[in-house]
Order: C-alpha cells, then structure tokens, then sequence
C-alpha cells in the first residue's frame, strides 16, 4: 500500500499570518518597514533578479512559505564580494534559503566550450556578470559570515545536481557535494516544496537539526555531532559556551537535587544557555517557574554528584 504524501496545507500556519500576503515579497528594510515588519523569517537567496512570478523558482518558493504564514524576504543577485549586501534585511528569524537561480551558474556562464557567455537571460537588461561561479557555494559562504548561527538550507537546480560526488566538466575532476563545499545545514533537491515546508515548521518549532556522524568531536567523554564544519569549530573554540548545562543531566531533575536522563529533542535556550529535559511533561513543570528552577539547580550542582 502507498503511503499518502502529507497535505501541504494541513499544517498550523504560523503566527506571522496575521501581517497578510504582501503585495511584493521585500527586498529592502524600507520595503519592510512598508509592510509593518520589524524581521523576516526566511530569507531567500537568489541569483536571479527577483520577478514575481511562477517562471521564477524564488517567487514560487516564496509565496508557497508566505501561505504558510511565514514573512519571506529576497536577496536577489548580492554583491558577493562581501558579506554587506546578504545583511541587508537584516538576521532571519529562521534560516537562509540559498539558490543559485533558474540555472546552474556554470552554465549560465559558459558554454560548452568554456567560453564566457555574454548575457544573462535571469538579469535585468540581460546583463552577464551578476552572479558568481558556482553560486550556492559563494553565497552561502557569505550568509554565513553574515550571520554565524543562522541555519542555511540550500536548493534549486544547481545545489540538486550536485547533492552527491559528480563530474565537474568544468574543472574536470570528481567533486564533492555542494552540501560539504557550502557549509550548509540541510540541502532540498528536486521539486521540494513538501520537504521545505516540512523543514521550515520544524525549525519555527524549535527541533534540533541534526548533527553528522563525519562532523564529531570528543568532549568530556561524549561523542557530540555537528550539522556543519563552522558549526563544529564554533563547538572547539568555547565548548563551554554550547554544552549543556549541569552535564546534560535534566535540568528539572538537578532543580530537586537529583540527576535523570534527557531525551536530546527536548530542550529549552535560557539567555544562550542550553537546557535539557527528561520529557515534555517534565519540560512544563521547568517552563512554568523556570528562573526559580535555574536558581535551585545552580544552587545544587555541581555538589550533588558527590552525594
């Protein structure tokens, strides 16, 4: 029996619906400001220039997450000489979505013969030269250095036929994924819609991404996985800074001077501090007097594995 894809529209839409559908997805802050935002919740990436409509990949990506109630803003075609330019709607409340466009940079750049082609059909005025090579690798780079802690999710075409090892006819040799060279988090191939969708309400809801088994580290005699390299040296540099907090023992058991498991998808971030739970239920009672618990719990530890 087949399963059933998940309705597309079955999902709680998300708070932000309220504002309603723009009439133009932003592309500046004053644009923003016209709208009655104060941030966006994705921002997408393009290297196309940004036409609202359907024979444009982030037009329609766009307005399907805007029916989902999230605020979506475009950065189309940035200088990606620095990093200035994928700062100007300021920091996404969730993720950057990174595309190369309609087409694979190289190929919009090339042809056959690894000749420079002379326009671009994605560009006002037809204007070659508004993207970079390989495209997704360059902006997400930069988004990065934008925004550290940011979470990016690339697509389209350009990231989709390069998810895997391939032959890279430009330079001739066998490259990684696109996913490894980028730095992202997730990578969506294909048509994604469902997937993204998927994704986007389950970083609104606050689950974890996961972390890889080829991106680990040792520390304090546990194995601690990453979604991404930076991620990963980020970890290296200040471990302190991103463990949990009271050895990763429930923080709501330490709260009454006991230590329990935790279950890794429940967890709380307490002003950059991270808080683990033994389950939902056991999260509720923390959330409900949650000062007074770290107060308790700071009291307590880290004496009470003496006892």
């Amino acid at each position: 029996m087949t399963e059933q894809p998940i309705d597309i529209f079955s999902h709680r839409k998300y708070w932000a619906e309220c504002f309603g559908p723009a009439p133009w997805l932003p592309m500046s802050r004053a644009e923003m400001d016209q709208l009655g935002w104060d941030s966006c919740d994705i921002i997408i990436i393009t290297g196309d220039a940004y036409i609202d409509h359907p024979s444009f990949g982030m037009a329609v990506i766009g307005r399907v997450l805007e029916a989902q109630g999230f605020r979506v803003g475009i950065i189309s075609q940035p200088d990606w000489r620095s990093a200035d330019a994928f700062k100007a709607l300021g920091k996404p409340n969730l993720f950057f979505g990174v595309a190369a466009g309609n087409m694979d940079s190289m190929i919009n750049h090339y042809t056959a013969d690894r000749k420079r082609r002379n326009d671009d059909a994605y560009t006002a005025g037809d204007i070659a030269g508004k993207r970079p090579d390989r495209a997704v690798t360059v902006y997400s780079q930069r988004a990065r250095e934008a925004y550290r802690d940011v979470p990016l999710v690339i697509g389209g075409i350009e990231a989709s036929l390069r998810r895997m090892a391939h032959y890279d006819y430009w330079s001739d040799k066998v490259k990684r994924s696109v996913l490894v060279d980028s730095k992202a988090d997730i990578l969506l191939y294909g048509n994604a819609e469902r997937a993204l969708v998927e994704v986007t309400h389950r970083i609104a809801q606050g689950e974890a991404i996961k972390g890889k088994k080829t991106l680990s580290y040792e520390y304090l005699g546990a194995t601690w996985w990453f979604s991404s390299e930076e991620h990963k040296q980020l970890f290296i540099a200040s471990p302190e800074k991103y463990a949990p907090q009271y050895g990763g023992y429930c923080a709501y058991a330490v709260s009454r001077n006991t230590t329990a498991s935790i279950k890794p998808k429940v967890f709380d971030i307490h002003e950059g501090k991270l808080y683990l739970n033994y389950n939902k239920g056991v999260q509720k009672r923390w959330l409900k007097n949650k000062t007074e618990r770290i107060e308790n719990a700071n009291d307590y530890w880290p004496q009470l594995l003496e006892n």
